[in-house]
């Protein structure tokens, strides 16, 4: 074996390794739900995987608010929005609420992780804007 081959080898590339598995995260996973080679995000991914997605289509700074939107237009995909009426009505919408704040933290815990793994940091510039 060439010298160059088993630099290869031998030589770690873990930002390459943790953006891999953020962006496929089933062979890590090892889970039915995702798709082995997925070409959009998904509900069944990790809130993470499916931040970081989103990040990696965007031009060189996101804004914040932009992302968060995008970021619930995946993960509320499969929400189901009937109508009912009186009570039951009153207590879905409830249920929604909880739900947004659930997934709204989610939103966040992934940008700081994301921040923290260095994939973006933030503007000087623009405050609601990373990069």
């Amino acid at each position: 074996p060439s010298a160059n081959l088993l630099q290869q080898i031998t030589l770690a590339s873990p930002r390459l390794a943790v953006q891999q598995a953020l962006l496929n995260p089933q062979p890590i996973l090892q889970c039915a739900c995702c798709d082995d080679s997925p070409d959009a995000p998904t509900v069944t991914m990790p809130a993470l995987s499916v931040a970081y997605w989103i990040c990696t289509e965007c031009p060189r700074n996101i804004n914040l608010h932009d992302w968060l939107v995008s970021f619930f237009s995946v993960v509320k995909a499969d929400s189901d929005h009937g109508q009912d009426s009186g009570g039951a009505k009153k207590k879905k919408r409830k249920e929604a609420d909880v739900e947004d704040c659930v997934w709204q933290s989610a939103f966040i815990q992934s940008v700081s992780e994301l921040q923290l793994l260095g994939f973006i940091k933030s503007t000087r510039q623009k405050t609601d804007h990373v990069r």
